[in-house]
Formats: C-alpha cells, structure tokens, sequence
C-alpha cells in the first residue's frame, strides 16, 4: 500500500479543511468583513479545494497503476455517526435515485423525444422549403441576363413612358426577350 499517496491526500484534505474553516470563521464575525479579506480566504479555498481535486483526478486515471491504494482503499469516520445525522450518509451514498425521482426524470426524457420528433419535422420541412426556394432561385438566375441594362428614352415633355415601352418592358421581364 502507498502510504506516500495516502499522506498526500490526508495533508491535502487538511489545508482544505482548514481553508473552510478559515472563510468560515471570516464570515461569522460579528462585523461587517472587508470584501478584500473575504475574497482571498475564498480564492485560498478554492485553490485547495481545486489542487485536491486535480490530485484525486490523476489518481482516478492511474487505475492500471498496481500502487494506486485509493482503489483499495475503505473510508471510514474516526467516531461514530451520531443517530440523529444518520439518515444524511444514506442519502449521501445513495447511487440510485429515488423511485418518484426517477420516474419523473423518464417523464422528462420522454417529453423531450417527443419534442424532438416534432422539431426533426420542422426542420426537415424547412429543409424542404429551403431546396424549392434555391432551385427556383437558380433557374430565375440561369434564365435571365441581369447584367443587360435596358435603354430608356425619356420624354422631354413629361416624364411617363409610352405604353408601347412599358410592355416591351414587361415583356422582358417576364420572357428574357428584348422585343423591339
């Protein structure tokens, strides 16, 4: 077994502890805390906090390692659980949900698919509508020339178009066909 690993854990878990207790004992002060002090015990906190966590993640993935001790390891408390305070270790260690938890969880997943079918469909549809609109597009762009400018002469008394222009006009527009 490991004791070095296991050392490592223990003063870590110390310095966390004690990094709690800390930032508790700042906020518990009968005065108003400076923002300073009670950001830096929380900082000092979170460092420890996040240094035992990066340790017990690298031990995690050691798991081939036959000198990892954690994987054998059993965790126990030094005194006895107080009767009152029990029930909390239960659900602590609970890996199973609870049965109304659970179902209402497949409740949830089941609405989702549901919702995902309809949103499949949607999109899908969309899709649909998406490929007609660009085909359409293609085909208008293919048909015309768009770069062509038509020449206009304007009237010098007024400034209406003859009707003769205006439906050779239209007549372009809606053939490609420039019809003199």
């Amino acid at each position: 077994m490991n004791t070095d690993q296991l050392e490592s854990i223990k003063l870590k878990l110390t310095q966390s502890l004690e990094s709690l207790q800390a930032f508790q004992l700042v906020l518990l002060n009968t005065q108003m805390p400076n923002w300073v002090e009670i950001l830096n015990k929380y900082n000092n906190l979170l460092s420890h906090i996040h240094i035992l966590n990066s340790f017990l993640i690298a031990s995690q993935t050691n798991e081939m390692n036959p000198n990892n001790s954690l994987l054998k390891s059993a965790v126990f408390p030094k005194q006895p659980i107080n009767q009152s305070v029990e029930h909390i270790l239960h659900v602590l260690l609970r890996t199973k949900p609870y049965p109304h938890i659970e179902q209402h969880e497949n409740d949830l997943i089941d609405t989702l698919e549901l919702n995902n079918q309809d949103v499949t469909s949607t999109i899908e549809a969309h899709d649909e509508r998406s490929k007609r609109a660009n085909s359409l597009t293609q085909r208008i762009k293919n048909q015309y020339d768009w770069k062509l400018r038509v020449q206009l002469e304007q009237e010098t008394s007024s400034t209406q178009l003859n009707d003769q222009l205006v439906s050779n006009l239209a007549n372009y527009m809606s053939t490609g066909t420039l019809v003199d």
